[in-house]
C-alpha cells in the first residue's frame, strides 16, 4: 500500500482536476496544506481577508469561466463567515467545491472545543459532506 499524507493527496486529486485557483482565507489548520503549496505550482492560492470575499470571488470566477471553482475555508469561523454568500452560490445554482480544515482530532478532547460540527448550517446547501482521519490516509 501507498502511504501519502493527506494534504499531498488532497493537492494532487486537485491538480489531477485541473484546478488552477484555490480562493481561501487559511488559518492553522490548512497550515500544513498551506506549507506545500509550493510543490504544486499548477494551482494558485488566492489569499482574501475575509471568507465571504473568498466565496465570492469564486462564483464570479465559475460565471465568467464555466469552472467550477474550488475554495478553501478555516474550520467552522470560516465557513460561518462565508455563509452569506454560500447562500447566494445556491440561489445562483453555481456549482462549487469547498473545502474546510478541522482540529486534528488525535490532540484534542471530547466536548465543546472538541471537532468542529459546521455540516449543520451549510446541510441545505451541500451535496455531499465528507470527514476523514488522517488514519484513513495511512499518516498525516
Amino acid at each position: 500500500m501507498v502511504h501519502i499524507a493527506g494534504k499531498h493527496a488532497l493537492l494532487k486529486m486537485f491538480e489531477a482536476e485541473g484546478v488552477k485557483y484555490m480562493f481561501g482565507n487559511p488559518g492553522t489548520s490548512e497550515a500544513p496544506m498551506m506549507a506545500v503549496m509550493n510543490q504544486y505550482p499548477s494551482i494558485e492560492y488566492v489569499l482574501v481577508l475575509q471568507e465571504g470575499v473568498a466565496v465570492g470571488l469564486a462564483e464570479g470566477y465559475a460565471r465568467s469561466t464555466g469552472k467550477v471553482p474550488l475554495v478553501s475555508l478555516h474550520i467552522d469561523n470560516g465557513m460561518s463567515n462565508g455563509l452569506s454568500l454560500m447562500i447566494d452560490q445556491l440561489y445562483g445554482g453555481t456549482p462549487m467545491v469547498m473545502t474546510a480544515g478541522n482540529k486534528d482530532i488525535r490532540k484534542i478532547a471530547p466536548g465543546p472545543l472538541g471537532p468542529s460540527r459546521y455540516g449543520s448550517p451549510v446541510r441545505q446547501m451541500e451535496h455531499r459532506n465528507h470527514t476523514r482521519r488522517a488514519s484513513a490516509f495511512g499518516h498525516s
